[in-house]
């Protein structure tokens, strides 16, 4: 609890204040660089905006709707494990009801019954303090007020997770917006990849981090100093990593030796499991991922993963050509996108 109370007192710096400038007549610039870090303050779902706090100000950041290639837009969506409906989900998980006592004034949480409207404040939980109490801000007739409430350890908990999924880290694109998979396929066909080789990479690493997060969990090794940072380590095998194997000389054959050759083969494949002519379910597809990397998920024997796809056009698709339009760095998406 120590290190997260440094953690967000250091990082969370959210008021009600900095949500309101969002909605405030000036224009809000859009975020600039390669790279945004700061905490999510709102989300216009209406224009796929999100407003961020980077410490030195506010910009936005759209999320890209469609692109102008037909297959740039199947794979993206096949492929994206982000959707940016979930911010206003983390948004509205800071909101809270207080309650004020009429004798000793003093301010405490209050859980409305199901259909009934908040008795008291609605507030947003904004950081949590060096004591440990959580700040949390309202509005009345325009003025804004603070409290600082001492909650329980179950409740500190659910706040500093709600908290947290407010911390953003996003890669852009030239233009600002974020960079989503669809963003990275066209960049890397534009490159010289061909969308059947880009279909197995992405095959291959949503594949293996399926598999790898299914692994069961093995003994903790013992941490010799507890407060040493150390580098948040990847599930499986990464789009990036397998591009640079690709680039380097290694051939489609080459990663299916080392990594497993994967279910999805070809953009053929991805149309018919997006029309439901193969899958009826996100939830199968998974599935028959993991089972093809060598995980029985227990329960799902029966699971009919269709036949494989073998697709010779694909498989004769160009080697690359180098370009200095690579693409950004592709990580996974940590809280709300953190990665992709």
């Amino acid at each position: 609890m120590k290190t997260k109370i440094l953690i967000f007192g250091a990082l969370l710096i959210l008021t009600l204040g900095l949500a309101t400038t969002a909605f405030g007549e000036e224009a809000i610039p859009a975020c600039t660089g390669d790279q945004v870090t700061g905490t999510l303050v709102d989300f216009d779902p209406e224009t796929n905006t999100a407003t961020i706090d980077t410490g030195e100000g506010l910009c936005t950041v759209v999320f890209n709707d469609e692109y102008d290639h037909p297959i740039v837009n199947l794979l993206g969506g096949f492929f994206s494990v982000f959707d940016p409906e979930d911010l206003a989900g983390s948004l509205q998980a800071t909101k809270v009801c207080i309650v004020q006592d009429p004798l000793t004034l003093e301010w405490s949480l209050y859980e409305p019954a199901e259909g009934e409207d908040c008795p008291g404040q609605e507030a947003m939980v904004t950081a949590i303090n060096e004591d440990g109490s959580f700040a949390l801000v309202f509005s009345v007739e325009g003025v804004e007020q603070q409290v600082n409430l001492v909650v329980d350890e179950s409740t500190a908990a659910a706040f500093l997770e709600a908290l947290e999924s407010l911390l953003i880290d996003w890669e852009l694109n030239n233009d600002g917006s974020f960079l989503d998979t669809g963003s990275e396929i066209a960049a890397y066909h534009d490159s010289g990849i061909g969308f059947g080789v880009l279909v197995k990479l992405y095959a291959i690493s949503m594949a293996s981090q399926e598999a790898c997060e299914a692994e069961p969990v093995g003994e903790e090794e013992p941490v010799e100093d507890p407060e040493a940072e150390t580098p948040e380590e990847s599930c499986g095998v990464s789009v990036e990593q397998l591009v640079m194997e690709f680039e380097g000389g290694a051939g489609i054959g080459d990663l299916f030796k080392t990594y497993g050759k994967p279910e999805l083969l070809g953009v053929g494949h991805i149309r018919k499991l997006v029309s439901g002519e193969d899958h009826p379910s996100d939830k199968t597809k998974g599935i028959c991922n993991a089972i093809a990397n060598g995980v029985a998920p227990q329960g799902h024997d029966d699971v009919d993963c269709g036949e494989e796809e073998i697709s010779l056009a694909t498989d004769s698709e160009p080697r690359n050509n180098k370009t200095k339009d690579k693409p950004n760095k592709n990580k996974p998406n940590k809280n709300n996108g953190k990665n992709d």
